[in-house]
């Protein structure tokens, strides 16, 4: 089982925008009550319509609650795009070539290119007239009391012992609102990777005997085996090698530093 952070990224088209139909044939909900969810339905199958009847691939799928309200971009494409509301991203076909993506995520704009075609126009439209937004459509995880309970015990013990052990700025997480999950810790970026090691090795940050950790679990609440600790970032530069080397070079360490991190769990599902 592979851990790591995860960062998420990524809604009825009106009469004034030409060639929104809303006739496509999509699976529906069945017995779906009268919710804002069901709402949100109506506004990603009508984006879908619209990018779809411009002639732009696109993929509609389920939220977590079984609601049809997540549209990307489909095919086997090039695609770089960066939203009004924020997100952004990269996505390549399956036979691109390996190596770094450089594209940069502090582009001011939003934008759509894909393989190399600015859509952009059509793409903003598109999000105007039917008012989707990726953050609109992710459904809020919410976990049980005990679960909350469970990961601030372990990740504020851990804390503390940070604090005896040479990161005296470390602060307590506490909890989110409505069982929403935790803040997190944070270390500093400048840490090296043998300082990491000696404070796990005094303050371990996975005990296997706890409550859930027996069987191996891709479920949001395994994060919670954890302490939730984040690297602090080295840096708000775009992580582009070819016009940053020190930037990639800090990226890199971060990235080492995470690996250290999750090492303890990872051996341990790889070896039960």
């Amino acid at each position: 089982m592979k851990v790591r952070p995860l960062l998420v990224a990524a809604v009825l088209c009106l009469a004034g925008l030409a060639g929104c139909t809303t006739n496509h044939d999509l699976p529906t909900i069945s017995n779906a009550p009268s919710t804002p969810t069901v709402d949100l339905e109506a506004v990603a199958k009508s984006y879908y319509d619209c990018m779809t009847d411009a002639g732009i691939e696109m993929n509609i799928s389920a939220n977590s609650q079984g609601a049809l309200t997540n549209v990307t971009f489909g095919g086997d494409h090039a695609v770089e795009w960066q939203s009004p509301d924020g997100g952004a991203g990269v996505s390549l076909p399956s036979n691109a070539p390996a190596g770094p993506v450089t594209h940069d995520y502090n582009q001011q704009g939003a934008y759509l290119t894909i393989d190399g075609m600015d859509h952009t126009e059509v793409y903003l439209q598109c999000l105007s007239a039917s008012g989707y937004s990726d953050s609109a459509t992710i459904v809020p995880v919410f976990f049980d009391p005990e679960q909350i309970e469970h990961a601030l015990t372990i990740t504020n013990t851990w804390a503390s012992c940070a604090r005896e052990n040479g990161f005296p700025d470390v602060r307590d997480a506490i909890a989110l609102p409505d069982n929403s999950g935790l803040t997190h810790l944070h270390l500093p970026s400048s840490i090296t990777e043998d300082q990491l090691r000696q404070l796990l090795a005094v303050c371990p940050n996975f005990d296997p005997d706890q409550p859930g950790a027996g069987t191996p679990s891709t479920e949001s609440s395994a994060g919670f085996l954890l302490p939730q600790m984040l690297f602090d970032s080295p840096s708000e530069a775009p992580i582009d090698s070819t016009s940053d080397p020190e930037a990639q070079l800090a990226a890199d360490h971060v990235d080492k530093l995470y690996s250290i991190w999750y090492e303890a769990i990872e051996t341990y599902y790889e070896n039960h």
